[in-house]
């Protein structure tokens, strides 16, 4: 068993010490990755063979970067550890190459085989869709708690998660909280389900307790202060020879798992005080993005980074980037198509181009933009589409209760879908009904739908109290559910989703788009089954449209799913003040005088962290007008409002940072 130590007072798992430790500091574009890469290759060298050797990065879409970058070295890779089991023991099947892949990947992984090992339920908890996750909330208002401070609880409950100090009765505060922790756990473990911020967590538990037997020689991290605490002492258990982590001390931004934790940096000097460490302060990019990371590290208060010592020409004269300023989006849109067409025609490969985008609209609008000019492009799925907003609402719901009515017909014992699939429509989510069906569960040790089974054909005493009213409501869902599920039986591909949407929507209704964009890429002529798992997978790693993004096409997505990517040449749109800083940096009630330089430094620091990806070309593009009621609804902040042709125009400025990062003499209009 592991060790435990404190963390704010709260005994928790401890990061582990091991033989050979390796620290490699430096900001971004200084060549962290790259000194793990050649540490991949020193092992092999040294006659390590590549199943004993595993990298984590912080997001599925770094893992992928950092594979082709083995790849070109000559050197195989993998997504899998390829855990099984042998014998009915824990055991580790021999992998294809190193294993790439995010730390929240390897958990999942590492779960799957405590599960399935007897240390779990037969069929492993299914982590919450987000959707699923309001219905939980919901739940939980029974606790009678305000729902601003039933939220404030939940997130600090996933917060002690992140940091494993959930097992230990200190970290709650009163009574109150007591209660509503036990209705959490007791609501998961009756469905049968996780949250996100439990997988990590979960997965350390299995390693310092009954999981050495899944340990590997050598583990290399990057990105390490993006990881949870969780993830970080997980990384530091799987490791039986060496560990060597790569950290950036100004990007602490939310990339892909929540509460990225920074201290744990601090905890693996002191669990490995003899450790060997790199700083790494040269600057490996081209001019415009040194420039431009120079000046924002100024502004956020930090010191310059040196250029690389070895490259020619006179760095000291500034190579600003450029800002460009159009009439409207449209225009602007057209001008990034004419900027990547451009950078394609001077020799760049589509993989090597990268475009932030501000907001989902815009990644659709230069999708299309691209896509008209005939060039290959992956705009980034948006996790939100899993979302459900208002429970009430079945209209607006309508994809994501013909997404439950697949869950449920890939498996019927899917209590989670079930809890879901009765909640939609109802003003309170029926939680007053499924609260005492919850105590038949515990007290009977059914599960969910046996017990929705047993009230339909009255086999069962209901709890006093029980709603009736509210109960054959759910009862009148539970049957509409398994007319689906028959509905269902035997169907394939668009045949299924059509029958799903039948059953949901009524005949001759069309399948909802966003369904329709969840199963993109999955089999065509996969069954139930098949293509809940296709969809469960791609909710727990938002991929890009179309499936996983391949070579040869230009990528658009937000700033954080920069992480780990190196593009030739990077274009920011829609670069006005609103999108970044957020329309909140301007309103002194949201961010008082005494706190803009803080939120400034900080916005100066995130900004950085993606800018300084570039490898060599750095563009912005920005717009000066467009409509009120867009820009309001995109929550811009609005100079003026004007009379243009009769419509209220909103005058909008280029970013604040145009002028640290471009120069004004750079910002052409």
């Amino acid at each position: 068993m592991s060790k435990r130590v404190r963390v704010d007072g709260i005994p928790t798992i401890a990061v582990e010490p091991t033989p050979e430790a390796l620290l490699v500091r430096g900001a971004v574009g200084c060549g962290k990755t790259q000194m793990l890469v050649e540490r991949v290759q020193e092992l092999c060298a040294q006659g390590c063979t590549l199943s004993s050797i595993t990298v984590l990065c912080a997001t599925p879409d770094a893992a992928g970067a950092f594979s082709e970058r083995l790849q070109t070295a000559g050197i195989e890779t993998c997504k899998s550890r390829g855990f099984g089991k042998q014998d009915g023991a824990l055991g580790q099947e021999a992998a294809a190459g190193v294993c790439v892949c995010s730390a929240y990947e390897l958990a999942l992984e590492l779960l799957s085989v405590a599960d399935n090992a007897g240390l779990g339920s037969l069929d492993s908890p299914r982590v919450l869709l987000p959707y699923e996750e309001d219905v939980l909330f919901e739940d939980l208002k029974v606790s009678g708690q305000e729902p601003e401070r039933l939220w404030g609880m939940l997130s600090f409950f996933k917060r002690s998660m992140t940091e494993i100090s959930d097992d230990h009765p200190d970290f709650l505060m009163d009574d109150d909280e007591a209660d509503v922790y036990h209705r959490l756990t007791g609501w998961l473990s009756r469905y049968g389900a996780r949250i996100t911020e439990q997988v990590s967590a979960d997965a350390s538990r299995f390693l310092a307790g009954k999981g050495s037997a899944v340990r590997c020689d050598h583990v290399l991290v990057d990105d390490y202060q993006l990881l949870s605490r969780a993830s970080q002492v997980m990384a530091n258990l799987l490791a039986s020879k060496s560990i060597c982590i790569a950290t950036n001390p100004d990007a602490l931004e939310r990339v892909f798992e929540a509460y990225p934790y920074a201290r744990g940096v601090a905890e693996f000097l002191e669990a490995n005080p003899e450790a060997r460490q790199y700083e790494l302060n040269e600057f490996k990019n081209g001019s415009k993005p040194w420039h431009a990371v120079n000046a924002l590290r100024q502004e956020a208060g930090e010191n310059d980074i040196l250029p690389m010592s070895d490259k020619p020409g006179d760095q000291s004269i500034p190579d600003w980037p450029c800002v460009t300023v159009l009439e409207n989006p449209q225009a602007e849109i057209s001008h990034v198509a004419g900027i990547v067409s451009d950078a394609l025609k001077q020799g760049e490969s589509p993989e090597s181009i990268y475009i932030v985008s501000p907001a989902p609209q815009w990644n659709t609008d230069i999708l299309h933009a691209l896509a008209e000019r005939g060039i290959a492009c992956k705009a980034a799925c948006e996790p939100s589409i899993y979302a459900m907003g208002d429970v009430r609402d079945n209209g607006y719901n309508t994809h994501l209760r013909v997404l439950a009515a697949l869950l449920l017909a890939g498996n019927k014992n899917d209590d989670v879908a079930w809890r879901s699939w009765c909640a939609f429509g109802d003003y309170l989510a029926s939680s007053n009904v499924f609260e005492k069906l919850g105590y038949i569960a515990d007290a009977e040790g059914l599960s969910l739908h046996k017990v929705l089974e047993a009230c339909l054909y009255s086999h069962i005493k209901l709890p006093e109290g029980t709603p009736l009213y509210d109960l054959a409501r759910v009862l009148d869902a539970y049957q509409a559910g398994c007319e689906v599920i028959e509905a269902a039986r035997g169907l394939r591909g668009e045949a299924l989703a059509h029958a799903l949407t039948s059953a949901v929507c009524g005949e001759e209704a069309p399948v909802p788009p966003q369904f329709a964009a969840l199963c993109e890429g999955a089999p065509q002529d996969a069954d139930a089954e098949v293509l809940r798992a296709y969809v469960l997978k791609r909710a727990a790693f938002p991929g890009w449209t179309g499936g996983e993004c391949p070579n040869g096409a230009v990528r658009i997505g937000s700033m954080e799913r920069l992480c780990g990517l190196s593009p030739n040449c990077l274009v920011f749109a829609g670069f006005v003040n609103g999108f970044f800083p957020s329309r909140g940096f301007f309103d002194p009630v949201v961010t008082p005088p005494g706190k803009v330089g803080a939120v400034h430094a900080t916005d100066a620091r995130r900004l950085c962290a993606a800018v300084g990806k570039a490898k060599n070309n750095l563009e912005f593009t920005a717009f000066s007008a467009l409509p009120q009621a867009d820009a309001e609804r995109l929550n811009l902040k609005i100079d003026r409002i004007a009379l243009v042709k009769r419509v209220r125009t909103a005058m909008v400025s280029a970013s604040v940072f145009c002028g640290v990062m471009c120069g004004q003499q750079n910002c052409d209009r």
